[in-house]
């Protein structure tokens, strides 16, 4: 039931963001808060979204599906992963 409640509440009651939807989730952000005109979403966009200066460089190593670690971070983190699928739907 907890699941539930996380669902409406993220439906009804927040923006979502998506890192790896980072140019929709700006333009989303832009439409939303009204940031500025055309020219200030397209610089944030070069310089946010599509690799461009500002965005997120970390690099992470990639895990296995199948491996040990996967299955560790899916069973402790099952509900949040529940909650990410559904937010991309949003």
């Amino acid at each position: 039931e907890d699941v539930m409640i996380a669902k409406e509440i993220l439906k009804r009651k927040c923006l979502i963001g998506l890192m790896d939807r980072m140019e929709e989730s700006i333009v989303r952000f832009h439409a939303y808060f009204g940031f500025g005109d055309a020219g200030d979403l397209d610089c944030a966009v070069r310089n946010y979204a599509n690799g461009g200066d500002l965005a997120n460089h970390h690099s992470h190593p990639r895990l296995d599906p199948n491996g040990e670690t996967w299955k560790v971070l899916e069973r402790k983190n099952g509900l949040d992963i529940q909650l990410y699928e559904y937010a991309k739907q949003l």
